[in-house]
């Protein structure tokens, strides 16, 4: 059976609540490969001993540091993943194919966060990216909400059907695949109409991550100057959609082999 993990995130966004995600496999040897904000094209090879260096130039030195030490599987991340590249003149997938060529037999590549956006320029070379035998099917693409006008009071660079877009296509062309999304109840403005066209989205596409954040307006923020959602709605829609998600067993159509 799946494990299934409750916590408390807290994000740079002034959103916070409680995260659940259910998850297929037990967490191995890893090493986070990190993308720093703002220069897209420098990492940090985290939680080894490697320095740090140029992933796009030197992919299967970078890589071979952090296999050298034990490493099994590979993370890349970063708060936008699809968004490396965009500051030099190259893109995700250029980079991805570099690093499919240098990674050993026995370990595997895990891709991070990506906005709608991004990807959607890349749906194709991703697909064949993600179908690779090294390369973990999984992505990590939030939505936050299902309602345009929320997104658009988010500024949110995308609409719903932009994510929809992207995983229909994923979901078509990469079988087996497991796609994790971001909810956030209750930001300000949000009508019960509006949750309820989330609600709707989790039932149909029965997403076996799911990170539900109830909004909490931090100081400072444009959000909080915003008219906010009362708590206790907030709370009771954090509790339905926390509901949907426990009602339903993701990963019925695959089966799971333990050593």
């Amino acid at each position: 059976m799946a494990n299934h993990v409750t916590g408390l995130s807290d994000f740079s966004d002034g959103t916070s609540g409680f995260v659940e995600e259910r998850k297929a496999v037990e967490f191995w040897w890893f090493g986070v490969v990190k993308i720093q904000i703002n220069v897209f094209h420098f990492l940090i090879l985290k939680g080894t001993n490697a320095e740090q260096t140029f992933l796009a130039t030197h992919p299967a030195i970078a890589l071979s540091c952090v296999v050298k030490e034990g490493v099994c599987e590979i993370w890349l991340t970063s708060e936008d993943t699809g968004a490396y590249g965009r500051d030099i003149g190259t893109d995700l997938p250029t980079l991805l194919w570099k690093l499919v060529e240098a990674i050993p037999e026995g370990a595997m590549l895990r891709l991070g966060m990506t906005n709608p956006p991004y990807i959607l320029e890349h749906l194709e070379e991703m697909a064949k990216i993600l179908n690779h035998p090294r390369v973990y099917a999984f992505l990590h693409i939030p939505v936050q909400s299902a309602s345009d006008s929320v997104l658009m009071d988010m500024k949110r660079e995308y609409c719903v059907a932009d994510f929809k877009q992207v995983v229909d296509f994923l979901k078509e062309k990469v079988p087996g695949i497991t796609i994790a999304t971001d909810i956030i109840c209750g930001f300000p403005g949000e009508t019960d109409e509006d949750f309820q066209e989330t609600m709707k989205l989790v039932e149909q596409y029965r997403f076996p991550s799911l990170f539900i954040n109830q909004f909490y307006p931090r100081p400072g923020t444009p959000a909080a100057k915003m008219h906010q959602v009362p708590a206790a709605v907030k709370k009771q829609r954090t509790k339905d959609l926390s509901q949907l998600f426990h009602s339903y067993n993701p990963y019925d159509h695959k089966k799971l082999c333990y050593p």
